[in-house]
């Protein structure tokens, strides 16, 4: 019985050491793959066996990809997510990089998939299914300002969103840049190459800002290429809809000491892309719009504007714009930022801005890899209820809110 105990204990040493080695074998397997990623000199089974273990983790990373489901049409179009057809709100090209496996579509059909619905507030209706109400998010998304965005201050019709993905720093869940970062490339033209004085350039015949370029043109030569007030022939801009438009904007501004960028509402934090392209075609913008620009200027791009809410009248203005035009040193203090780079503060980077803007520069338009990534944080946890985005209001601009020293001598109406 001794022997037959003490033989036992040997063959349950034998298997144990032989199966530690099997393990330290497939130990050492995975450990040479991981850091060499050397396959050719393992035995197939053992490859496959590997592989598979490796690969498990991206199974399920693969199966936990968040879709997005662009619902809504974008002004009346489909947008095109393909890689192949790339489009600024939806391109699947730019989210090869983030965080999380993201892929955004506008085909419907793949509702089941969704991790969350996006609608965009300038085309609500239809809106998805009521089936999908209480399983996934819904995103309302715009960039567009709320005089000309009803839904925007719609209780009933904001009731039916978690989230609001949009450029209002207060109030965004999700921020969106509405316009890109400037750059400091290429350099402006000299000083003394520059022929032009002052351009324009409107289609929207907004009352408040066309009141305001008509009494400014009685002071000043201002180049009108838009619709509004036009003294200039538009041959030398593409037609609004070509995708050379904003190419042939920026670089017939570059020509010019002034641009005048004139928003058409004063609604807080709206700003849209004619500043960038003043910015970039170095011809220092002439500003009209919300007062909470310098939150979104930060750091010496504060000193690359001049405000019309600075000067009393139009022809305070025009006066100012002229003692500039012919001082080479005054001028080129607006255009400082060109020449010496971003200085921005210490804490910018970590802004909504400054995170945007960061993204932007690392990938174009990647701000649906953030979203993704929130929404891959909210699963298995509870999401925001509907209905708490609060209405956003902001009141139609009036004549007098430029011109009001000037309504009040001359009857401006």
């Amino acid at each position: 019985m001794a022997q037959l105990h003490v033989s036992i204990q040997r063959r349950w040493k034998l298997f144990l050491s032989a199966t530690i080695l099997i393990g330290s074998l497939f130990a050492t397997a995975f450990y040479f793959v991981l850091v060499t990623h050397d396959l050719k000199s393992f035995p197939p089974d053992i490859i496959r066996f590997t592989w598979q273990s490796l690969t498990a983790k991206e199974k399920v990373k693969e199966h936990q990809k968040v879709v997005l489901i662009f619902w809504s049409t974008f002004f009346g179009s489909t947008l095109e997510c393909s890689i192949d057809r790339p489009n600024k709100y939806c391109n699947n090209s730019r989210l090869q990089n983030c965080r999380v496996p993201c892929e955004i579509t506008s085909n419907r059909s793949r509702a089941s998939e969704a991790a969350a619905m996006i609608v965009h507030t300038r085309d609500p209706y239809p809106l998805p299914p009521e089936t999908y109400r209480n399983n996934i998010p819904w995103i309302l998304f715009g960039v567009e300002n709320p005089v000309y965005t009803p839904t925007l201050y719609d209780k009933k019709f904001l009731a039916n969103f978690n989230y609001l993905y949009s450029y209002n720093l207060e109030q965004a869940d999700f921020y969106v840049a509405s316009f890109d970062k400037p750059s400091v490339k290429p350099l402006p033209l000299p000083f003394s190459k520059k022929n032009g004085l002052v351009l324009a350039v409107f289609s929207h015949c907004e009352a408040a800002r066309t009141a305001y370029l008509k009494e400014l043109m009685k002071y000043i030569q201002v180049d009108s290429y838009g619709s509004c007030l036009r003294n200039k022939p538009t041959g030398e801009l593409a037609g609004r809809s070509s995708k050379d438009f904003k190419k042939a904007k920026t670089e017939l501004a570059r020509r010019y000491k002034f641009t005048l960028v004139f928003f058409n509402q004063d609604c807080d934090y709206f700003v849209d892309d004619q500043l960038t392209h003043a910015l970039n075609a170095g011809s220092v913008p002439v500003y009209m719009g919300t007062e909470k620009i310098h939150e979104l200027m930060a750091g010496n791009l504060r000193d690359a504007l001049i405000k019309v809410k600075d000067f009393k009248t139009p022809k305070d203005l025009a006066e100012y714009l002229k003692v500039v035009s012919e001082n080479e040193n005054l001028y080129n203090r607006y255009l400082r930022w060109k020449y010496q780079g971003f200085n921005f503060p210490a804490n910018y980077s970590s802004t909504k801005h400054g995170l945007a803007w960061a993204r932007d520069e690392e990938h174009p338009y990647p701000d649906y890899c953030f979203v993704c990534e929130k929404i891959e944080e909210f699963r298995g946890k509870p999401m925001k209820p509907a209905g708490q985005i609060k209405p956003e209001y902001c009141k139609p601009r009036k004549i007098t809110d430029w011109l009001n020293q000037l309504n009040r001598t001359t009857g401006v109406h």
